[in-house]
């Protein structure tokens, strides 16, 4: 029989959907002996048993990106400055951030994004002149929040009972459960788990700059009460706790070249 006709083209990026696409087309022409479950032969023959090779493959190329992503991601130098990350990709991070894992759900930090020149010169002075601070085309700043008072608390439980289509009163016994694991830690307990937070959120966007191909460059090299300051942190009973510059790698930063170092899996999982 004559060969089917090509695929049509995917959207742009989606070098996986093509290979999918390429892949769907050509199933009826693939001898049984190809196939790797039993009764495949044919798309005709066995439709569940291909959807699902083909769910197989979308996961192994999804994984096979991932980690693509994060090899290609490096602790970024030098940015070139006549490159700006666009509002979508900029949405994306801050989607991705948004959804991270924190304890209860809570997200006890906000983040400030910062594009205006001005102030970076301001935050470059206050992170012992490092050049990223003005080169990079955004500059994410994690705050972390100072306290957790039970107002904030009751507000979270509100919003999830609204949220979920819930009576609130079905979620106060999970409410004064939040309340008192957190009325009996002290406050340097508490800023210091909001701190750890935020880095959950951090590896959110270091994880999704890397699949937008936006470079980042995770950065503690920096005064937080000074940062505060120019921020107008402290009124709103935040700290800054962790940066990150995302932009675009400079052709310049000999950084990119070097190979990424890391431990062996064998060493690293117990």
């Amino acid at each position: 029989p004559p060969p089917p006709p090509p695929p049509p083209p995917p959207p742009p990026g989606r070098k996986g959907v093509r290979l999918l696409l390429l892949f769907e087309r050509t199933l009826p022409l693939i001898p049984c002996s190809f196939y790797p479950f039993p009764g495949t032969c044919g798309r005709a023959q066995n439709t569940n048993q291909n959807s699902r090779y083909i769910h197989l493959l979308n996961n192994q190329l999804s994984m096979s990106n991932i980690i693509s992503a994060l090899e290609w991601r490096y602790a970024t130098k030098q940015f070139d400055p006549e490159r700006t990350a666009s509002d979508a990709d900029i949405d994306t991070l801050k989607s991705a951030i948004n959804l991270t894992a924190t304890s209860f759900g809570l997200q006890p930090f906000r983040v400030a994004v910062i594009t205006d020149q001005a102030t970076k010169e301001k935050l470059r002075a206050a992170a012992y002149d490092q050049p990223q601070l003005t080169t990079a085309s955004h500059i994410f700043v994690f705050a972390a929040k100072k306290s957790m008072s039970a107002e904030y608390i009751e507000d979270f439980i509100k919003m999830t009972a609204d949220q979920r289509g819930i009576p609130f009163e079905a979620l106060k016994g999970y409410a004064d459960y939040i309340k008192g694991s957190v009325a009996s830690k002290d406050e340097d307990f508490i800023q210091d788990w909001n701190k750890r937070q935020a880095y959950i959120a951090l590896g959110s966007l270091l994880a999704a700059a890397g699949e937008l191909k936006l470079d980042s460059c995770p950065m503690e090299g920096f005064d937080p009460a000074q940062f505060d300051e120019i921020l107008g942190l402290t009124e709103k009973g935040l700290t800054a706790t962790v940066i990150a510059p995302v932009g675009y790698r400079s052709a310049e930063d000999q950084t990119q070249q070097y190979a990424k170092v890391r431990f062996p899996l064998e060493e690293m999982f117990l």
